[in-house]
């Protein structure tokens, strides 16, 4: 932020009568008998002082002195004692230059013939600024702390004396400026900083979805723009892209210039879990986050931009603006009290300009952004569909539960076949059937403390505890409510649904706990074909081998951990070799031989079958071509999956 300065001039009229050798000039505050130091004392009578040779040098990226008093046709050298480059500059009516950026100083002085103000500044470094106080005059000297000043006069012949000039710069009140203005800052910098982490976990939802995973897994065109259309929208982001993890484009919401996304952005996603920055397309400025998607290992990379406010901009603008006074640190009192919670009334700038708009730029950018950051706060914890609480809300319902050590249950309800009727009878139908679901949750679980819609066709509801029999019971009648046929348009509807019981924090006392047993159980409910899966005690033990063999394919698919074993195919009556069938086997180092059954279906859950699909062909093909060299010409017969087909052209 640019240090500004605020300057006090006065000018008093000598008598014509006035004779003396010497004038002592007493400089105090209008509103008491404090003195003031550091006043710049002249007196303006037009005569021709000699000139002289001076300095201002840069040391610790500051300049020094900070006022300097000459007379006119005096000469500056503007020495760089700091090991960085500067790069001065004035605009002053009173003199304007020029120096480019050097490393120690100019070969030729500034001559400042022209008596006036000139303020200094440095492109570089927008915080160093100085004075030069130019004067038309032999009498010239500075107040001491006592707020005095002896001056010596010569008048020679003449009698009019002239008048005497002062000039005074408040530190005491520029420091203060500067420490509000600082406040200011931080204020504006912590509230984008909170709505960069609201959006940052919206988008964390969005990657962890297992149908946007699904979507891009799939690698087909019309699904991943579907899909990326979909969840930017929910997310409220201007524009999104999705990258594969080489970093090249998959889909993207833009029909204009797609922008480009730099390796150090990747970089610093995959080290930090995220990447912020900021770009401009067609002169409008956004906020572009980048996050990876992993399921396990770097599947994709989705690109989110969020519009900026141009008011916040303008607001940046203003508060560097020069010749700020004392109406700034109003608005600095301002921004901290709105800072620190308080709703204060704008404060009376009567002066118009700049001022006055910095004060309604500053109060309407607050409430928007207060306003804003009201919304994404809602947003991060409601479904936008239902207007239910969503996964944050019921992980942070379930965490508070766990510390205050207050047992419930949780019930959970999951749609059977919620996609295909999004994909035939279309998403508006699909929301209104969430909508009349959540509707009849509301009304049959009146004393529930949170009822949340956590992905998809998933609910789940905190109620306070029960038995396990009176818990199943009240689950066996939400199903029955559930399933009784809904009127979407005038028409009747059934669903099909799935409901699980847990008691809290019996079964799970932890978020991570909570979220892995209450999947499970919904797998167990889907398997059993039960009409109410209650979570039983061990079931981790298989989800948890399921985790560490997507984990560990995923390295043995790159460091060749896999091997392959090919079944010969005789001719029954010559006994030739016809062909062989290649079989790929996998020896875990911990767990042993993993049937393919196992290990090539979880391939296809987590969306390594392309990966595992390319790695086997390319391994029959290094076997086939070493047997061909050495004589042997068999044909050999591949096992592929369905959806390894995904991307492949295969010659019949």
């Amino acid at each position: 932020m640019k240090r500004q300065t605020v300057l006090l001039m006065a000018c008093c009229l000598l008598p014509a009568s006035l004779l003396a050798d010497e004038l002592t000039v007493r400089v105090q505050l209008a509103d008491g008998a404090a003195p003031v130091a550091g006043a710049v004392v002249y007196l303006n009578d037009g005569s021709k002082p000699s000139p002289v040779r001076s300095e201002v040098f840069q040391k610790d990226r500051m300049f020094h002195p900070h006022v300097l008093i000459l007379p006119a046709g005096s000469s500056v050298d503007f020495p760089n004692q700091d090991n960085t480059q500067h790069h001065v500059y004035s605009f002053s009516p009173a003199k304007t230059f020029n120096l480019e950026l050097y490393a120690d100083k100019p070969e030729a002085p500034v001559v400042f013939d022209q008596p006036g103000i000139v303020e200094l500044g440095c492109n570089i470094h927008d915080h160093m600024q100085a004075f030069i106080v130019v004067a038309d005059s032999r009498a010239i000297g500075q107040t001491n702390e006592q707020g005095e000043v002896t001056i010596a006069l010569d008048f020679g012949d003449t009698q009019v004396p002239g008048s005497l000039m002062m000039v005074y710069l408040f530190e005491d009140e520029k420091r203060r400026a500067l420490e509000q203005l600082t406040i200011a800052e931080r204020l504006t910098t912590e509230v984008i900083e909170r709505r960069n982490d609201l959006e940052l976990s919206r988008l964390d939802v969005v990657v962890r979805d297992f149908g946007f995973r699904s979507a891009i897994a799939s690698r087909n065109p019309a699904t991943l723009n579907s899909a990326l259309e979909n969840h930017s929208g929910r997310v409220d982001a201007d524009f999104a892209l999705l990258l594969d993890s080489q970093g090249q484009l998959l889909a993207s919401t833009l029909t204009q210039t797609i922008p480009g996304i730099t390796e150090t952005q990747l970089a610093t996603a995959r080290k930090n879990g995220a990447d912020r920055s900021l770009l401009t397309i067609n002169q409008r400025g956004y906020e572009v986050l980048v996050i990876p998607v992993e399921a396990p290992g770097l599947r994709a990379w989705l690109v989110a931009g969020f519009e900026l406010d141009q008011e916040l901009a303008n607001v940046i603008a203003l508060l560097t603006a020069r010749h700020l006074g004392r109406p700034v640190l109003q608005l600095a009192h301002y921004a901290r009290a709105v800072g620190q919670g308080e709703n204060p009334p704008a404060p009376d700038i009567r002066t118009g300009g700049e001022l006055r708009q910095l004060r309604d730029t500053l109060r309407d950018t607050l409430a928007r952004l207060i306003r804003r950051e009201t919304e994404i706060r809602h947003a991060a914890t409601h479904d936008e569909v239902t207007g239910l609480g969503n996964r944050n809300a019921l992980l942070q319902k379930a965490e508070d539960g766990f510390s205050a050590g207050k047992p419930c249950s949780l019930i959970g309800l999951r749609v059977s076949d919620l996609s295909d009727i999004n994909d035939t009878l279309g998403l508006e139908f699909g929301d209104k059937i969430l909508l009349s679901l959540s509707q009849r949750l509301r009304d049959e679980l009146p004393d529930a403390s949170l009822i949340a819609r956590t992905g998809g066709g998933e609910f789940l509801a905190l109620i306070p505890k029960l038995s396990p029999e009176a818990l199943e019971q009240l689950a066996l009648a939400l199903r029955n409510i559930a399933e009784s046929p809904l009127n979407i348009d005038n028409t009747p509807f059934s669903l099909r649904a799935s409901l699980i019981t847990l008691q809290l924090p019996a079964d799970a006392s932890q978020t991570n706990e909570l979220r892995r047993r209450v999947n499970l159980t919904f797998e167990q409910a889907l398997q059993k074909g039960v009409a109410v899966a209650r979570y039983e005690p061990g079931q981790d033990e298989n989800h948890l081998r399921e985790l560490k063999l997507v984990s560990d394919l995923h390295s043995a698919i790159r460091h060749d951990g896999l091997h392959m074993n090919y079944q010969p195919k005789l001719d029954n009556g010559t006994g030739q070799l016809l062909q062989v069938e290649a079989l790929v086997r996998w020896i875990h180092p911990e767990l042993g031989f993993i049937s393919p059954e196992e290990f090539i279906f979880l391939a296809e859950q987590s969306g390594q079958i392309n990966d595992l699909t390319d790695h086997i062909l390319q391994k029959v093909a290094n076997d086939a071509r070493a047997w061909f060299n050495t004589g042997l010409d068999a044909g050999v017969a591949i096992n592929l999956s369905a959806m390894g087909f995904w991307g492949y052209s295969v010659l019949m």
